[in-house]
């Protein structure tokens, strides 16, 4: 996967069928760039926190809103902002080397996160941490 360095990723919706039995989502791995080796979810965050705070040096993560929403705040290492609301449904590529932090906009929200990698406490840095170089 490049390091685009940038901003300009667009969330995407979830193929999702609806019937009678309920709905069933499918994200088909062949068409995401990502092939994960972590997964974990994020929910119980009281309305308004942020969390995240931090850039990825090795680890590109597909964020997937499963329930409510999410505000989403991406700033690259060329300090480029953008902001946008995750719906559930939409799933956002998070590509190394952007500032990430976002805040649940309701209670009932849940966030899922696929990772490329393994964790690795090494691969994570704070803002505080950007000597401003190219992380």
């Amino acid at each position: 996967m490049p390091n685009l360095e940038q901003v300009d990723s667009n969330p995407f919706k979830i193929a999702s069928f609806l019937d009678e039995r309920g709905n069933l989502s499918v994200l088909e791995f062949g068409e995401i760039s990502l092939q994960p080796k972590r997964i974990f979810w994020i929910n119980s965050v009281p309305i308004g926190v942020k969390r995240a705070s931090h850039f990825h040096r090795k680890c590109n993560q597909i964020l997937i809103c499963t329930q409510g929403s999410v505000k989403i705040y991406i700033t690259n290492s060329k300090l480029v902002s953008r902001e946008f609301v995750l719906e559930a449904g939409s799933a956002f590529l998070l590509q190394v080397n952007n500032l990430i932090q976002y805040s649940f906009l309701s209670a009932e929200t849940q966030l899922l996160v696929l990772a490329d990698q393994a964790y690795d406490s090494t691969d994570v840095f704070t803002i505080d941490e950007w000597n401003g170089d190219t992380p």
